[in-house]
Protein backbone atom coordinates (compact mmCIF):
# COMPACT_ATOMS: atom_id res chain seq x y z
CA UNK A 1 0.00 0.00 0.00
CA UNK A 2 2.96 2.35 0.62
CA UNK A 3 4.03 1.95 -3.00
CA UNK A 4 0.54 3.06 -4.01
CA UNK A 5 0.84 6.25 -1.96
CA UNK A 6 -1.28 5.21 1.01
CA UNK A 7 -0.44 7.29 4.07
CA UNK A 8 -1.11 4.47 6.55
CA UNK A 9 1.17 2.16 4.58
CA UNK A 10 3.86 4.81 4.40
CA UNK A 11 3.64 5.34 8.17
CA UNK A 12 4.01 1.63 8.94
CA UNK A 13 6.95 1.24 6.54
CA UNK A 14 8.57 4.17 8.34
CA UNK A 15 7.84 2.56 11.69
CA UNK A 16 9.45 -0.71 10.58
CA UNK A 17 12.63 1.14 9.62
CA UNK A 18 12.47 3.25 12.80
CA UNK A 19 12.17 0.20 15.08
CA UNK A 20 14.12 -2.29 12.95
CA UNK A 21 11.11 -4.57 12.44
CA UNK A 22 11.82 -7.15 9.68
CA UNK A 23 14.16 -4.67 7.95
CA UNK A 24 17.46 -3.34 9.28
CA UNK A 25 16.96 -0.27 11.44
CA UNK A 26 17.59 2.89 9.44
CA UNK A 27 16.47 6.20 10.92
CA UNK A 28 17.12 8.18 7.72
CA UNK A 29 14.87 5.94 5.63
CA UNK A 30 12.27 5.98 8.41
CA UNK A 31 12.31 9.77 8.39
CA UNK A 32 11.71 9.86 4.63
CA UNK A 33 8.69 7.53 4.90
CA UNK A 34 7.23 9.53 7.79
CA UNK A 35 7.69 12.70 5.74
CA UNK A 36 5.84 11.23 2.75
CA UNK A 37 2.95 10.16 4.96
CA UNK A 38 2.91 13.44 6.89
CA UNK A 39 2.57 15.39 3.64
CA UNK A 40 -0.84 13.70 3.32
CA UNK A 41 -1.76 14.84 6.85
CA UNK A 42 -1.27 11.52 8.65
CA UNK A 43 -1.50 12.32 12.38
CA UNK A 44 0.92 9.65 13.64
CA UNK A 45 3.47 10.44 10.94
CA UNK A 46 3.34 14.12 11.82
CA UNK A 47 4.03 13.10 15.41
CA UNK A 48 6.93 10.86 14.42
CA UNK A 49 8.49 13.69 12.41
CA UNK A 50 8.23 15.71 15.62
CA UNK A 51 10.03 12.91 17.48
CA UNK A 52 12.74 12.76 14.81
CA UNK A 53 13.38 16.50 14.97
CA UNK A 54 13.06 16.53 18.77
CA UNK A 55 15.69 13.83 19.28
CA UNK A 56 17.78 14.24 16.13
CA UNK A 57 16.84 10.83 14.75
CA UNK A 58 17.36 10.49 10.99
CA UNK A 59 17.77 14.25 10.68
CA UNK A 60 19.38 17.19 12.47
CA UNK A 61 17.83 18.17 15.79
CA UNK A 62 15.52 21.15 15.34
CA UNK A 63 13.29 22.18 18.26
CA UNK A 64 11.17 24.58 16.21
CA UNK A 65 10.43 21.91 13.61
CA UNK A 66 9.71 19.39 16.38
CA UNK A 67 7.19 21.75 17.96
CA UNK A 68 5.60 22.52 14.58
CA UNK A 69 5.05 18.87 13.72
CA UNK A 70 3.88 17.97 17.22
CA UNK A 71 1.37 20.82 17.03
CA UNK A 72 0.12 19.73 13.59
CA UNK A 73 -0.41 16.21 14.95
CA UNK A 74 -1.96 17.47 18.20
CA UNK A 75 -4.45 19.61 16.29
CA UNK A 76 -5.59 16.43 14.55
CA UNK A 77 -6.31 14.92 17.96
CA UNK A 78 -3.33 12.55 18.29
CA UNK A 79 -2.88 11.91 22.01
CA UNK A 80 0.92 11.50 22.16
CA UNK A 81 1.41 14.79 20.32
CA UNK A 82 -1.06 16.54 22.63
CA UNK A 83 0.95 15.29 25.61
CA UNK A 84 4.25 16.45 24.09
CA UNK A 85 2.83 19.91 23.39
CA UNK A 86 1.50 20.09 26.95
CA UNK A 87 4.90 19.19 28.40
CA UNK A 88 6.64 21.68 26.13
CA UNK A 89 4.43 24.47 27.47
CA UNK A 90 4.76 23.21 31.05
CA UNK A 91 8.57 23.20 30.99
CA UNK A 92 9.26 25.85 28.37
CA UNK A 93 10.77 23.29 26.03
CA UNK A 94 11.10 23.09 22.24
CA UNK A 95 11.72 26.82 21.94
CA UNK A 96 8.51 27.82 23.73
CA UNK A 97 7.96 30.05 26.74
CA UNK A 98 6.52 28.41 29.82
CA UNK A 99 2.75 28.74 29.67
CA UNK A 100 0.90 26.84 32.42
CA UNK A 101 -2.52 27.73 31.00
CA UNK A 102 -1.74 26.22 27.59
CA UNK A 103 0.06 23.31 29.27
CA UNK A 104 -3.08 22.52 31.26
CA UNK A 105 -5.30 22.76 28.16
CA UNK A 106 -3.18 20.38 26.08
CA UNK A 107 -2.51 17.94 28.91
CA UNK A 108 -6.24 17.84 29.63
CA UNK A 109 -6.90 16.90 26.00
CA UNK A 110 -4.44 14.01 26.35
CA UNK A 111 -5.79 13.07 29.79
CA UNK A 112 -9.32 12.88 28.42
CA UNK A 113 -8.02 10.38 25.87
CA UNK A 114 -6.56 8.22 28.64
CA UNK A 115 -2.86 9.18 28.60
CA UNK A 116 -1.79 8.19 32.11
CA UNK A 117 1.11 10.63 32.45
CA UNK A 118 -1.11 13.47 31.25
CA UNK A 119 -3.66 12.40 33.87
CA UNK A 120 -0.91 12.45 36.49
CA UNK A 121 0.18 15.98 35.54
CA UNK A 122 -3.42 17.23 35.51
CA UNK A 123 -3.85 15.80 39.00
CA UNK A 124 -0.69 17.66 39.99
CA UNK A 125 -2.17 20.98 38.87
CA UNK A 126 -5.09 20.49 41.24
CA UNK A 127 -2.98 18.97 44.04
CA UNK A 128 -0.26 21.63 44.15
CA UNK A 129 -2.44 24.63 43.39
CA UNK A 130 0.51 26.41 41.78
CA UNK A 131 -1.37 27.67 38.73
CA UNK A 132 -4.95 27.34 39.89
CA UNK A 133 -7.00 26.92 43.02
CA UNK A 134 -6.19 23.72 44.91
CA UNK A 135 -8.92 21.11 44.45
CA UNK A 136 -8.13 17.83 46.17
CA UNK A 137 -11.30 16.14 44.92
CA UNK A 138 -10.25 16.71 41.30
CA UNK A 139 -6.66 15.78 42.15
CA UNK A 140 -7.87 12.51 43.67
CA UNK A 141 -10.02 11.80 40.60
CA UNK A 142 -7.14 12.25 38.15
CA UNK A 143 -4.60 10.44 40.32
CA UNK A 144 -7.10 7.56 40.44
CA UNK A 145 -7.50 7.52 36.65
CA UNK A 146 -3.74 7.46 36.17
CA UNK A 147 -3.22 4.87 38.91
CA UNK A 148 -5.70 2.55 37.16
CA UNK A 149 -3.03 2.29 34.44
CA UNK A 150 -0.31 1.50 37.01
CA UNK A 151 1.39 4.89 36.90
CA UNK A 152 3.78 4.57 39.84
CA UNK A 153 3.87 8.34 40.49
CA UNK A 154 0.09 8.60 40.57
CA UNK A 155 -0.19 5.56 42.86
CA UNK A 156 2.14 7.24 45.34
CA UNK A 157 0.17 10.48 45.40
CA UNK A 158 -3.08 8.57 45.57
CA UNK A 159 -1.65 6.96 48.68
CA UNK A 160 -0.89 10.38 50.12
CA UNK A 161 -4.47 11.45 49.42
CA UNK A 162 -5.79 8.44 51.31
CA UNK A 163 -3.25 8.94 54.10
CA UNK A 164 -4.19 12.57 54.71
CA UNK A 165 -7.83 12.51 53.65
CA UNK A 166 -7.30 14.81 50.67
CA UNK A 167 -10.32 14.62 48.37
CA UNK A 168 -11.36 11.31 49.92
CA UNK A 169 -12.09 9.85 53.35
CA UNK A 170 -8.81 8.95 55.07
CA UNK A 171 -7.83 5.29 55.00
CA UNK A 172 -4.44 3.96 56.06
CA UNK A 173 -5.35 0.60 54.53
CA UNK A 174 -6.00 2.14 51.11
CA UNK A 175 -2.89 4.30 51.45
CA UNK A 176 -0.77 1.25 52.24
CA UNK A 177 -2.15 -0.62 49.21
CA UNK A 178 -1.26 2.32 46.93
CA UNK A 179 2.22 2.75 48.39
CA UNK A 180 2.85 -0.98 48.09
CA UNK A 181 1.89 -1.09 44.43
CA UNK A 182 3.91 2.04 43.67
CA UNK A 183 6.95 0.66 45.52
CA UNK A 184 6.72 -2.64 43.66
CA UNK A 185 6.77 -0.61 40.41
CA UNK A 186 10.02 0.94 41.59
CA UNK A 187 9.05 4.44 42.81
CA UNK A 188 11.62 5.37 45.53
CA UNK A 189 9.42 7.63 47.73
CA UNK A 190 6.84 4.82 47.90
CA UNK A 191 9.53 2.42 49.10
CA UNK A 192 10.26 4.78 52.01
CA UNK A 193 6.57 4.92 52.86
CA UNK A 194 6.32 1.14 52.75
CA UNK A 195 9.28 0.85 55.11
CA UNK A 196 7.49 3.17 57.55
CA UNK A 197 4.25 1.18 57.41
CA UNK A 198 5.98 -2.15 58.00
CA UNK A 199 8.20 -0.79 60.79
CA UNK A 200 5.26 0.79 62.63
CA UNK A 201 2.65 -1.85 61.86
CA UNK A 202 0.15 0.72 60.59
CA UNK A 203 -2.52 -0.82 58.32
CA UNK A 204 -0.50 -4.03 58.06
CA UNK A 205 1.21 -6.59 60.24
CA UNK A 206 4.37 -5.18 61.79
CA UNK A 207 7.36 -6.69 60.03
CA UNK A 208 10.70 -5.12 60.87
CA UNK A 209 12.58 -7.31 58.39
CA UNK A 210 10.38 -6.16 55.51
CA UNK A 211 10.57 -2.61 56.80
CA UNK A 212 14.35 -2.75 56.76
CA UNK A 213 14.42 -4.29 53.27
CA UNK A 214 12.23 -1.56 51.81
CA UNK A 215 14.26 1.13 53.62
CA UNK A 216 17.45 -0.26 52.07
CA UNK A 217 15.80 -0.29 48.64
CA UNK A 218 14.69 3.31 49.10
CA UNK A 219 18.16 4.36 50.20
Amino acid sequence: SAQQGNEDGEYYVGLCYFEGIVVEQDATIAFDWFRKSAERGHDMSLHMLGVCYDEGIGTDRDEEQAFRYYMSSANKGYVLAQYNIGIAYLLGGLGTERNPKLAFEWLMKAADQGHHYAQYFIAGFFYDGNYMKTDYSKAFYWFSKSAEQNNENALFYLGRCYESGLGVLPSNEAAFACFKKSAELGYPPAKSKLAYYYLTGIATDKDENLGYQWAVEAA
